[in-house]
């Protein structure tokens, strides 16, 4: 092994106390950007699939930091600095405070030595980023990933998002909303506020359902890639969204991972081998 690693924390900008991991080379590599991974919904810093990346990484001389954010899980509760609590996790969360948890864990990575880093979002992860770099064009990312982004979790139903509201109205937005799990899936439902404040935030960064996109105020270099086996969540069709939807002269790279899933079991040397390539073209 030629990488140690060990848990870590930090703050959110709002000052929520967020836990992660930390896996870095046994020694340094000059150059070598370091990755900022964002788990996607219901997700944490813990998934072994993302460990399992994380440490390839590491392998090839990137420090890595995943970190989990407020949606981490179905359900949590939050601390923050002033010793109050918060109902949160992925059933819970409010989509448009994501900038306040990707500032902290890039504060983080930082501290550590880095004055850029490279952030990827995986999942509902990838729209989180997408839509952290849109609105803040945060001078220390050099370059965004965009791991799976859901064409799904970025569709709006009118019916849905009409009873959101009301539910919101009559003081019962942490309510589950009927019809947004999908026990096929393992995805549980999430609450009235959650959808609402999805809707209100726009989660289609990359162009799948809507034009003009946020996508097109990301000025940084970007990869966004699918497996071959990941069903509805997106694939080669996704991908041409994407490249469209990019402003002019932005390098944009995608790729397909043949026969990976959602989370590429299986396939996580290949997906450390393809983003480490990708990094090295970055300029740090």
């Amino acid at each position: 092994m030629t990488y140690r690693e060990r848990l870590v924390y930090t703050w959110s900008e709002d000052g929520c106390f967020l836990e992660g991991v930390l896996i870095q080379p046994e020694q340094s590599s000059p150059g070598r950007l370091p990755l900022v991974w964002v788990h996607g919904m219901n997700g944490c810093f813990y998934e072994p699939q993302v460990v399992a990346i994380g440490r390839e990484l590491a392998e090839l001389g990137h420090t890595f930091v995943c970190g989990n954010n407020r949606g981490h899980d179905s359900g949590a509760i939050m601390g923050l600095r002033d010793g109050r609590t918060f109902l949160a996790g992925a059933t819970w969360e409010l989509f448009d405070e994501c900038p306040y948890d990707i500032a902290g864990w890039l504060g983080y990575t930082v501290e550590l030595g880095f004055p850029r880093v490279a952030l990827l979002g995986h999942s509902l992860g990838a729209h989180k980023v997408g839509y952290y770099q849109a609105r803040r064009r945060d001078p220390r990312v050099a370059g965004l990933i965009a791991a799976s982004p859901s064409k799904r979790v970025a569709l709006v139903d009118p019916e849905l998002l009409a009873l959101a509201q009301r539910l919101e109205a009559a003081g019962r937005g942490r309510e589950l909303l009927p019809g947004t799990g999908d026990p096929a899936t393992g995805v549980g439902a999430v609450s009235a506020q959650t959808y609402a404040n999805r809707a209100h935030a726009g989660l289609d960064v990359y162009g799948f359902h809507t034009a003009n996109p946020a996508l097109v105020s990301v000025a940084c270099p970007l990869l966004a890639f699918y497996g071959t086996e990941e069903g509805e969540i997106g694939g080669p069709t996704e991908l041409a969204a994407i490249r469209r939807s990019a402003t002019d002269g932005l390098p944009v790279e995608t790729h397909l991972f043949p026969g990976a899933d959602h989370l590429y079991t299986g396939h996580a040397a290949e997906v450390a081998a393809t983003i480490a390539a990708w990094l090295r073209g970055l300029p740090t």
